[in-house]
């Protein structure tokens, strides 16, 4: 009688054991499966940082980091032969007193280096596109639509005190411009993507002034006397 109940007693704990393992085991499997799914983010989620999931993705880098220098583009208005062994830059801003005193030095420049240099207009106006820095930048650009960006960039210089709205049609009737195409090119600002593209270069060479004057390589900001621009521009001459 006593072998039969230890039999049966031995057999009861076996299996109440083997409940209590069976228990913990799908307790503990369902707590881990419960962490996993709440941890890790759906497929969409997935989906929408996968450019933060992925370190192979290609980042595009900002234009501050890859430029070194202007960029050279026919976009900006040019003077002088392409074969010119030295290129000036010029960032500017038709309403900026000593950038107009700047331009008188180019022009001399320009004048009595005719072979030698070439230089290359930037637009930095302020960034306030309803002042008359920034219409001016516009004006210039419509007039260039028309071929004559450098005889109404001059002008506007000339009047860089009473930069307005009629000044510019003013300007663009005496350089007998087609008035209708002039007005709606400023109205429309067609040529702001110029304007924009311009400032953002400057911004990003960290240029925080005008005039600034790049003379091949070497960089300069503020006004240059006639002077020392033909010196440092016969310098790079004869390096050449």
């Amino acid at each position: 009688m006593k072998h039969k109940t230890s039999n049966r007693l031995f057999i009861i704990f076996s299996l109440a054991s083997l409940v209590i393992v069976f228990s913990f085991y799908y307790s503990q499997k369902f707590i881990i499966n419960y962490r996993l799914s709440t941890s890790l983010p759906n497929n969409n989620e997935i989906t929408n940082n996968s450019s933060l999931a992925d370190p192979f993705i290609t980042k595009v880098p900002a234009l501050a980091d890859i430029l070194t220098g202007p960029i050279i583009s026919a976009d900006d208005p040019m003077l002088g032969p392409e074969s010119a062994p030295v290129t000036l830059v010029q960032f500017s801003d038709f309403q900026c007193d000593f950038c107009k005193q700047q331009e008188e030095n180019l022009d001399k420049i320009m004048n009595l280096y005719k072979n030698k240099v070439r230089l290359f207009w930037k637009d930095y106006p302020e960034e306030d596109t309803a002042s008359a820095s920034y219409q001016a930048a516009l004006a210039a650009r419509c007039a260039e639509k028309q071929d004559q960006f450098w005889q109404y960039h001059d002008l506007l210089f000339t009047h860089n005190q009473s930069l307005n709205k009629e000044t510019f049609v003013n300007l663009a009737q005496s350089l007998n411009l087609n008035i209708n195409t002039f007005t709606k090119c400023l109205e429309t600002k067609e040529t702001e993507k110029l304007i924009e593209n311009n400032i953002r270069e400057a911004q990003a060479l960290g240029i925080n002034g005008v005039p600034f004057l790049y003379i091949n390589e070497q960089e300069i900001m503020g006004e240059l006397s006639l002077a020392d621009l033909e010196k440092i521009i016969r310098l790079e001459i004869d390096k050449k």
